[in-house]
């Protein structure tokens, strides 16, 4: 499959709009990544399958994440893109690309990231938040990085007065190996203190008048 521009990046993965079909798009794991070592007080530039086994203990995120996908309800599946298929390069099978459709607005425009489009003013949108966030604590699939600085969610507009949200990075679902500054993740209170905190902080960024305007 080719390979169209890049409409976004991560820590550990790019991704890309697909060549002949812009309305989906792929998550490709980058072959080296420069990380910051805090405890070290350095930055080391490795093969990413080498942190991702420190961090994850395992070295695909796009495997990871199809699996966490795959385990959702349908309470959370519906926020997730509509299609998601992980592609394994035949020549290569540690090289995989985990594609994805495109939401688009009720305009027909991409659907925006919430960190490039900043606050949001739109009472459905927050009530669907609070619904994803109950779904992950009571069925135990919990993530600190969702509702973080807001790279990992889409604002989706539906409707003039309907937003809703949509989750298109997922990899942190779950307690993986702790942060070596926050070891304490590793238990299940602290988990959720964690997750209740970056979620009072989101909407507290979030969460107000909008500066995005639209013709």
């Amino acid at each position: 499959m080719k390979l169209g521009d890049k409409i976004g990046e991560g820590a550990y993965r790019d991704c890309f709009a697909v060549a002949d079909n812009p309305d989906l798009c792929a998550k490709v794991q980058r072959e080296m990544v420069t990380r910051r070592i805090p405890i070290l007080e350095i930055s080391l530039t490795l093969k990413t399958r080498l942190f991702l086994l420190f961090r994850y203990g395992e070295t695909d995120l796009n495997r990871r994440e199809n699996r966490i996908i795959n385990k959702f309800p349908t309470v959370l599946r519906q926020y997730m893109p509509e299609v998601i298929d992980l592609r394994v390069d035949p020549s290569d099978p540690e090289k995989t690309q985990l594609v994805a459709t495109r939401p688009r607005d009720f305009d027909g425009q991409y659907s925006a990231s919430m960190l490039e489009y900043g606050p949001v003013d739109n009472e459905a949108f927050w009530e669907h938040v609070d619904k994803i966030a109950e779904a992950m604590v009571e069925y135990d699939l919990i993530s600190t990085d969702v509702f973080f600085r807001g790279q990992n969610l889409l604002v989706q507009r539906v409707a003039k007065d309907h937003y809703r949200p949509v989750l298109v990075d997922v990899k942190h679902i779950g307690r993986a190996v702790p942060h070596v500054r926050k070891p304490q993740l590793i238990f299940k209170n602290e988990f959720l203190k964690a997750f209740y905190s970056k979620l009072e902080d989101f909407k507290a960024k979030f969460k107000g008048p909008e500066t995005r305007k639209f013709q």
